[in-house]
């Protein structure tokens, strides 16, 4: 394991929640990048669209840039191992 630290699940809850809030806001891009392995991060909608994480970086500055009263909420949240699900 070489010191590794794993996240609790309640930790592993709370970072798409913190990211989602950082990423609405823009306030602090490098702590939104630290709660993701950016190089892996996939994002998949309902609607077919799909991103990488600079991609969805880039869709959430447009939105900052197009709507001066947004927000975003949280549904549900599994996490399971190294990966994390949130319906937004």
């Amino acid at each position: 394991m070489g010191g590794e630290v794993v996240p609790r699940p309640d930790q592993l809850v709370e970072r798409p929640i913190r990211a989602g809030e950082l990423e609405i806001s823009g306030e602090d891009q490098a702590e939104t990048d630290s709660y993701f392995d950016t190089s892996q991060f996939r994002f998949h909608r309902a609607d077919g669209f799909e991103a990488d994480y600079a991609g969805l970086t880039n869709y959430f500055k447009s939105i900052r840039a197009a709507f001066d009263d947004r927000s975003i909420r949280r549904g549900i949240i599994v996490a399971e191992g190294d990966y994390v699900a949130c319906q937004t």
